[in-house]
């Protein structure tokens, strides 16, 4: 049996946790973003306007594919993926002021845009979208 500090030593394994730790981070901010679109979403709908079920659908999609196949293996992969959160969530925050569906929207298909583009998702489909 290894001792922990040659575990720890392991190249492999602080390089499997070092994954572990950015895929973990960037899950819970997605999920926290998406929470925060959904509650945006349930807000106007109970003042009146159209949300379409293909935007929730989206986003069970995106936090389908944020839990069963997001793979940060880098900190330069996870600071984009953090750059896209920033930039959707500055879509989302002026659509929630402005009570703009189509700017929550915006913001919500631009993170699963860019989370593509940086082919942050293994396995066997590696997209996110309709």
């Amino acid at each position: 049996m290894k001792s922990l500090n040659e575990i720890k030593n392991n190249k492999d394994f602080n390089h499997n946790l070092e994954i572990v730790n950015y895929s973990s981070s960037i899950f819970s901010k997605i999920v926290d973003f998406n929470n925060k679109v959904l509650d945006a979403f349930n807000k106007l709908e109970k003042d009146g306007c159209t949300v379409y079920s293909e935007d929730y659908e989206y986003i069970n999609e995106l936090n389908y594919s944020a839990y069963k196949k997001l793979n940060v293996e880098t900190y330069q992969e996870y600071s984009k993926i953090v750059g896209a959160i920033g930039i959707s969530e500055m879509l989302v925050n002026q659509g929630i002021e402005d009570n703009d569906v189509e700017c929550l929207t915006e913001g919500l298909y631009t993170l699963g845009q860019i989370l593509n583009e940086l082919n942050v998702f293994d396995k066997e489909d590696n997209y996110v979208g309709f």
